[in-house]
């Protein structure tokens, strides 16, 4: 598992440092050269989309996730694990829903002729 740790982190890094770089550029270019990159929003909407999905995966492999603890500190030690694992089972019913979404909503994109 480290290696795919390590993996996502890289990716992280790189998406975000690709993003800050092409919207640096697409600054420069709008107000210094009054023209504009065709591409470089799209590629940074896109970036910035995996960059979500694969530091969402990352931060549930290394458990960093933004937590509220008072409610777990609580609750009685013995009952903490099963807490914990009706949180995680919450999360995966949210993914799941976000994922019949998101296909519903590419499926009509898909459609209607969307090329992007």
């Amino acid at each position: 598992m480290p290696a795919v740790k390590t993996i996502e982190g890289i990716m992280c890094f790189l998406f975000s440092a690709v993003i800050v770089v092409l919207m640096f550029i697409e600054v420069i270019m709008r107000y210094i050269f009054s023209a504009s990159l065709i591409w470089s929003e799209e590629i940074s909407r896109y970036l910035f989309i995996w960059f979500v999905y694969i530091s969402m995966s990352y931060a549930i492999t290394s458990e960093s996730h933004i937590r509220i603890e008072s409610m777990s500190q609580l609750i009685p030690q013995k009952f903490r694990l099963i807490f914990s694992q009706i949180g995680l089972i919450l999360w995966f019913l949210f993914s799941l829903i976000l994922i019949y979404f998101s296909i519903l909503y590419i499926l009509d994109l898909a459609n209607k002729g969307s090329t992007s």
